[in-house]
């Protein structure tokens, strides 16, 4: 069956290729034998469901043996194991060597013994994204091992995905399943990876340049540099703009000319983090179009650079509803906001909210969070209403006990402190909505109280700590 796709996509594309079947055929194998499926076993995880969950993944580095994946197929903020298999049915453990704390792509890292000979490092080419290229991708589409399938890059200026990022769109059946594979041009080069798409007609495709700016950094033996101010932009219609927040006409006009790839779409403030630096400084509706008094344009990749690359308060230019003002904005250091430790204790995984999750609830930066809860451990029967339809928890904790909770370390101090069954009152924000009696949603956000019996036989207390040097969480 393997056979019989492949000759059918080379069939579709040979023409594109302008180079004979058998050449083809060739570079074709070549490049599938660097793809690698991933399987992730979730054991204890601050969000995620503990289990089995697969990705794809492809090499990228022969001699230290790294390979590329999608942030959201290694489960970031959870204890996990890895398993690379070949295109050949060989299998390899695999360590996590660093993932983003914003966009969507991780690294994996083999022991390059491992790695079958046949296997080589596939071509990273930044900024070679153009439009109406046609592309292809090879990966676990819809579930099947080693799908080709082919398209065209219909725009390069896409933002998907909770955070902002400079994503570009390609036309083609896009399944899960898929998440991780490489996007390579008719040379064999990888211009993007796939991280999204909408089953029916789209992939979207994080491009090199995030990719390839983070690698040199772990090649070298360093954390990847990686900044922010904390306000989220995405493309709005320029049109809109000018209308509705009163961007001055003669400013669109000359946007337009200087940059025509832009489709009329600008940047503009959609959201901003709590507790960021441009909490209280940027707005939402703010039209972003200069960083140190460079002009910005439709380039969402590059004024991430900018932002990494600061030292000091940047100078942000934006209109606010027709009034140009020029702000002055300092960035924070993302690799410091990623979850790195968990505490399990009662059958509930603590952990201190990320970047995602303060996004998603608004909570102040530092709030420990439950999400996950074990079936029949002691918080399992608390009466805190979970996300409809499923058995999460999003809630914040205040005290217990009215002892405060600011950090993982009050959880351990609590929790080591009850050697027999214990009757806790926990204080906490409920950020997921539920139902009443009369199936009215409940979206409130304020303090609430619940008692738990605490039994220490359900679940002895537990810490994982992520350790740096052994890229690996540790059982404390």
């Amino acid at each position: 069956m393997k056979r019989v796709l492949m000759l059918a996509f080379c069939m579709l594309i040979a023409p594109v290729f302008g180079m004979g079947k058998g050449s083809m055929v060739n570079m074709l194998n070549r490049i599938n034998q660097s793809v690698v499926n991933i399987e992730t076993t979730i054991v204890h995880s601050s969000c995620k469901n503990v289990g089995l969950s697969y990705g794809t993944g492809f090499l990228i580095n022969k001699e230290k043996g790294i390979f590329l994946t999608n942030a959201h197929v290694i489960s970031s903020g959870s204890v996990c194991r890895y398993n690379i298999q070949f295109a050949n049915g060989k299998e390899a453990p695999a360590k996590l060597r660093y993932y983003d704390p914003w966009q969507d792509f991780a690294f994996l890292q083999v022991d390059p013994a491992d790695i079958p000979d046949q296997t080589d490092a596939l071509k990273l080419k930044p900024n070679g994204v153009a439009e109406n290229e046609e592309v292809f991708i090879i990966g676990n589409n819809g579930g099947r091992e080693y799908s080709f399938l082919s398209g065209r890059i219909a725009n390069s200026f896409e933002c998907m995905g909770l955070f902002p990022n400079q994503s570009f769109r390609i036309t083609l059946n896009n399944s899960p399943g898929s998440s991780g594979s490489p996007v390579l041009n008719m040379d064999g080069e990888v211009i993007g990876i796939i991280h999204s798409g909408n089953d029916a007609s789209s992939g979207f495709a994080l491009p090199m340049q995030y990719v390839v700016d983070s690698l040199k950094q772990v090649l070298a033996g360093k954390t990847p540099v990686r900044k922010h101010i904390g306000a989220l932009v995405d493309y709005a219609s320029l049109d809109k703009m000018v209308k509705f927040l009163k961007l001055p006409v003669d400013i669109a006009d000359k946007y337009v000319k200087d940059f025509p790839q832009a489709r009329r779409k600008i940047l503009k403030v959609v959201k901003v983090l709590k507790g960021s630096p441009s909490d209280g400084v940027l707005e939402p509706g703010d039209i972003v179009v200069a960083v140190n008094g460079k002009t910005v344009g439709p380039n969402l990749y590059e004024m991430d650079k900018m932002f990494d690359n600061s030292n000091g308060p940047l100078t942000i230019d934006i209109y606010r509803y027709g009034e140009r003002k020029t702000l002055k904005v300092n960035t924070y250091n993302l690799q410091e906001h990623k979850i790195e430790q968990l505490v399990i204790a009662g059958g509930a995984t603590f952990y201190k909210a990320d970047d995602a999750i303060r996004l998603q609830t608004g909570a102040n930066p530092g709030s420990i969070f439950i999400t996950n809860v074990q079936r029949g451990g002691s918080f399992y029967y608390a009466p805190i209403f979970p996300i409809p339809d499923t058995d999460k928890l999003l809630i914040s904790v205040v005290d217990i006990n009215k002892q405060p909770v600011k950090t993982l370390d009050d959880i351990s101090r609590i929790f080591n402190g009850l050697s027999t069954e214990s009757h806790l009152s926990i204080t906490y924000k409920n950020f997921g909505y539920y139902y009443t009696y009369s199936r009215t949603f409940v979206f409130n956000h304020g303090l609430e109280n619940s008692e738990v019996t605490y039994n220490p036989s359900d679940m002895p207390l537990m810490v994982f700590e992520f350790n740096e040097k052994e890229m690996d969480w540790i059982k404390k």
